[in-house]
């Protein structure tokens, strides 16, 4: 479940916007590895899970690609757009980030999770990266569906 807010802290609107395009493409998809608000294993690391300054940063999104939602391509899509909303983004095994030498460039994530049945897709702390509602796919919701639910 993606908690949208808690006590002293809000998921990251331009976060609830991106979920409630996922919902809207793949109205059918699971949602069992869905996510927001960090468990016991994240309030003891850095993660954005975790609330700063009253926000969480980050959203997991179920892979299901047979209900409407593949993953993969979303994240590749976020890569090749680099879209400026995006800190770093994480699956199946691999990482790449906004930022730095290897920017934009997938690379091996060494994480205990390898984010295989999930994406994570965590956000840049700036009024953008915040509070952006600007579509998170590369066409509109209509011409993204990809067969999963009955978006119209």
């Amino acid at each position: 479940m993606v908690a949208k807010k808690g006590k002293g802290w809000v998921l990251a609107p331009s976060l609830v916007a991106l979920i409630a395009q996922v919902d809207y493409i793949a109205n059918k998809r699971s949602k069992a590895a869905d996510g927001s608000i960090g468990d016991q294993r994240h309030k003891i690391k850095n993660s954005d899970h975790n609330p700063a300054n009253g926000y969480v940063t980050a959203v997991d999104i179920t892979d299901d690609p047979e209900g409407g939602f593949d993953a993969s391509a979303f994240a590749e899509s976020l890569r090749t757009r680099r879209d400026a909303r995006v800190k770093y983004v994480i699956h199946d095994g691999r990482i790449f980030r906004s930022y730095g030498s290897n920017a934009w460039e997938w690379t091996k994530y060494s994480g205990a999770n390898a984010h295989a049945n999930h994406v994570h897709v965590s956000v840049q702390p700036t009024n953008d990266g915040l509070n952006s509602n600007d579509l998170w796919f590369s066409a509109p919701p209509e011409e993204a569906h990809t067969g999963g639910g009955d978006a119209k």
